[in-house]
């Protein structure tokens, strides 16, 4: 009897289908809504915002055609009004006056200014290549990024009716994802850093007091030494030979209690540094004001060779996108496509990494605040 009940309660029930449907899809959104999980998906909706995007506001065959044979009228519309320019000036200048050489001219120059501002209306001419396409895989990354991002540069933007809409579509969904990004990864980035901070930083200041202090009780063990020796001098022989054994049995009982006291002390403060918490350690305002500023020199250096910037316009291209301000006075040229890709990937790191500083920043502020609560608590008990 006991072996069949032993049997029946090792057997497990089945699960149905539904139950590991379930399960699964359970496990599916815990690693989604995971540090790992969470990267992947920013990466993955950027990716397919990018792919969106070419396929909405990305040129298809025929529209480059037309935009190639609009710039060949282009060409043969400057050609010609250099023609009719010196027709102009070799027929008007000697057989009538000279204000109507001039309005004949003005008129030949606006009509060709107003077929340059369609070309490039229609066309949307940055200044670079004609035969390129804006809307390239890096360049549509990139601005899906700055959409999620809030960022905004607007030197990339939607022209069609559908690309506006997915715009907005994309941002709804899009910010409150990033926003989750931010949160995790820069929660995560921060106990990182405490422990690395408790680790490396505490350690080294903590043995330095130690070595401080060992050094003081040795530098106030000699005067009382000497003092005793010249009053041992002084005395008899007999008085000397029992203030020596007596001296001698207090100094070791002090010296006793003294390596006592040393070694509890040091005992005392190992052990309260190695058994605190790193987490509930505050780092310094200062060492998150030189982080930002180390990352966004180290950006400004790096864009500085690709964008051939200077210091100052590549520290102030990365604070302004780090901070999501976002002027699109400087942006990224289309040059390059590691452009794109640098910039990409030094906006998530950026962003991730000030998340790290504010949440850092914020602990600190608080915990200064409660010890000020606390003392004038104190200063306003001892009035009482």
């Amino acid at each position: 009897m006991e072996r069949r009940r032993s049997g029946r309660r090792n057997t497990k029930p089945k699960k149905s289908w539904k139950q590991k449907c379930k399960d699964c899809l359970r496990q599916f959104f815990a690693f989604l809504f995971s540090n790992v999980g969470i990267i992947c998906l920013v990466i993955g909706y950027t990716l397919a915002g990018a792919v969106m995007f070419m396929k909405i506001e990305g040129k298809k065959e025929g529209e480059m055609d037309d935009e190639y044979n609009f710039w060949n009228k282009l060409n043969t519309s400057y050609n010609e009004t250099l023609e009719h320019l010196w027709n102009i000036a070799s027929v008007t200048w000697f057989s009538e006056n000279g204000v109507n050489f001039l309005n004949r001219t003005e008129d030949e120059l606006k009509k060709f200014q107003a077929v340059v501002v369609n070309g490039v209306k229609i066309s949307d001419y940055d200044g670079g290549s004609i035969y390129k396409d804006r809307w390239s895989i890096y360049a549509a990354f990139l601005y899906c990024l700055t959409v999620i991002t809030t960022i905004g540069y607007g030197n990339v933007f939607p022209h069609t009716v559908g690309g506006k809409v997915a715009t907005i579509v994309y941002a709804i969904f899009g910010m409150p994802l990033f926003l989750l990004y931010l949160s995790n990864i820069g929660d995560l980035l921060a106990k990182s850093f405490k422990w690395l901070y408790a680790k490396f930083c505490l350690c080294k200041i903590c043995r330095l007091r130690k070595r401080k202090t060992l050094n003081a009780n040795n530098m106030q063990s000699v005067p009382a030494i000497s003092s005793t020796t010249n009053s041992w001098k002084t005395t008899t022989d007999k008085t000397w030979s029992q203030n020596l054994n007596v001296n001698k049995r207090t100094c070791e009982t002090t010296d006793g209690e003294d390596s006592d006291d040393e070694d509890t002390e040091t005992e005392t403060s190992s052990s309260t540094v190695s058994t605190k918490d790193p987490q509930d350690i505050t780092v310094p305002i200062s060492l998150c004001l030189a982080i930002m500023i180390g990352f966004i020199s180290l950006g400004a250096l790096s864009f500085a060779g690709q964008e051939e910037l200077d210091f100052l316009d590549g520290s102030y291209f990365c604070f302004i996108s780090l901070s999501t301000i976002g002027f699109g006075d400087i942006v990224p040229s289309t040059r390059n496509e590691w452009n794109f890709i640098l910039c990409s990937i030094y906006l998530m790191l950026g962003m991730a990494l000030i998340a790290m500083c504010f949440n850092l920043m914020q602990q600190d502020v608080v915990q200064k605040i409660r010890t000020c609560t606390d003392i004038v608590r104190r200063i306003a008990r001892c009035r009482r």
